[in-house]
C-alpha cells in the first residue's frame, strides 16, 4: 500500500497535485464542486494519500481547534482508479483520530448532491444525512443596481461615529 502524510498547510506543489487530484475526480463523476483553494489549505489539517509518488486521496479538513465550529467540515477525493480499496477510510479515519485529539466529536462530510461517488461513501462510512446546501451561480451580465438599491461596504473607523447617530436617530 502507499503512505499517509499529514499537514497543517500545504505546499505549492502539494496544492497543485490536489487541484490536479480534483480536477480528474470531477471529470470522471461529472462534477464542478471541488476546487481547492490556497485559503482552504492555508490552515487545519490535510491527508494525501500517495501511492509511488502519485496523489490519489486527499481529505482537506481545515479547522484547528482554534474556533468554535459546530460540526468542522471536511472533504475526501480519491481517484477513481483507487477507489474501493480502502483510500477514503484510511483517510477519513485519520482525520477522525486528528479531530478527536482536538476536542471535537463530529465532523461534516460534505459531498455535491449530485455526487453517487460521494454518497455512497458517506453510506459506507455509516454517516447520516444531514442538510442540503444550494448552489445558485449568475449566468451572463449581472443586473444593473436599483435606484436606492441597499450597498456595502466595509465600515472604517472614520464613519464609526456617522453610523452610531444613525442608529440611534
Amino acid at each position: 500500500m502507499g503512505r499517509l502524510e499529514e499537514a497543517s498547510t500545504l505546499t505549492d506543489l502539494q496544492l497543485e497535485k490536489a487541484r490536479k487530484l480534483a480536477e480528474i475526480c470531477n471529470k470522471h463523476d461529472a462534477l464542478d464542486y471541488l476546487h481547492p483553494t490556497k485559503e482552504m489549505i492555508s490552515h487545519g489539517h490535510h491527508f494525501q494519500f500517495y501511492e509511488e509518488n502519485e496523489l490519489v486521496g486527499f481529505l482537506s479538513f481545515p479547522f484547528d481547534g482554534s474556533t468554535e465550529m459546530l460540526d468542522p467540515q471536511a472533504f475526501v477525493i480519491v481517484n477513481s482508479q483507487h477507489r474501493r480499496k480502502g483510500v477514503g477510510r484510511l483517510l477519513l479515519d485519520a482525520a477522525k483520530e486528528s479531530y478527536r485529539r482536538m476536542g471535537t466529536q463530529r465532523i461534516l462530510l460534505v459531498s455535491g448532491d449530485k455526487s453517487a461517488s460521494g454518497k455512497a461513501f458517506a453510506v459506507a462510512m455509516r454517516g447520516v444525512y444531514s442538510h442540503s446546501e444550494y448552489r445558485m451561480s449568475l449566468e451572463g451580465k449581472p443586473p444593473e443596481i436599483a435606484e436606492g438599491a441597499i450597498r456595502l461596504r466595509q465600515a472604517v473607523l472614520a464613519v464609526l461615529a456617522e453610523i452610531q447617530l444613525k442608529l440611534l436617530a
